[in-house]
């Protein structure tokens, strides 16, 4: 939500509303912790990137920064380290790592799995992380500039974490991924590509969320 509302306040040129949306994103997803980087592309998108037209307006898409110190100066408060974030993430076999590990460890998972459930949900992993990365390829023609920064930064975390383990869950916020996408359906070819994707998807949806519901997570 924090997001789309900045994007949408930042296209509509309306910069201080745009800024003060953006300070609440990274105090609710670590995307936000870059999220002034699609600001800047936007920002200057809007100005034919062009440095000499460069005003004061400009201080208001680093405004994310402003959250990143709160964050950080919350976290050291309560929990005695301004990275405790990070070291909660190691409890879940996240690390920073280069991001072809994320991939290898999958392989090794589906390797080492016990039961159909488990290989079936490694496959998913990469099969969802292998598709957004297509995806963003495609889109950096398609769409805006800032859309596609912000994929970019959404990407980056999960990729980097040493695993690929519930990454759709981390692609859902991508919405660029759904602009492409429309924009994919606009030919008749990948529109029925995509709807059968989509028809298998419902199915699959139910299934998996009736086994987490009891419990059945392996």
């Amino acid at each position: 939500m924090f997001v789309v509302l900045t994007f949408y306040f930042a296209r509509k040129g309306q910069w201080l509303l745009a800024g003060a949306f953006s300070i609440a994103l990274p105090l609710t997803r670590i995307i936000g912790f870059g999220f002034f980087i699609p600001l800047l592309v936007e920002y200057y998108h809007q100005r034919s990137f062009s440095l000499r037209r460069t005003d004061r307006r400009v201080a208001y898409a680093l405004f994310p920064l402003i959250g990143v110190a709160i964050y950080l100066l919350i976290s050291a408060t309560f929990f005695g380290s301004p990275f405790a974030y990070g070291e909660q993430e190691n409890l879940w076999s996240r690390s920073l790592q280069l991001p072809h590990m994320a991939f290898v460890k999958t392989i090794s998972d589906f390797t080492n799995a016990t039961s159909v459930v488990l290989l079936a949900y490694f496959m998913w992993s990469a099969a969802i992380a292998l598709a957004a990365i297509a995806l963003f390829v495609v889109q950096l023609r398609r769409i805006r500039w800032s859309y596609s920064a912000y994929t970019f930064i959404a990407l980056v975390p999960p990729l980097l974490s040493g695993t690929l383990e519930a990454f759709s869950r981390f692609v859902l916020v991508i919405f660029p991924f759904f602009l492409t996408l429309a924009l994919l359906a606009e030919n008749k070819r990948w529109r029925w590509v995509l709807a059968g994707v989509y028809a298998a998807f419902v199915p699959l949806l139910i299934f998996l969320t009736a086994r987490f519901v009891v419990g059945a997570v392996g």
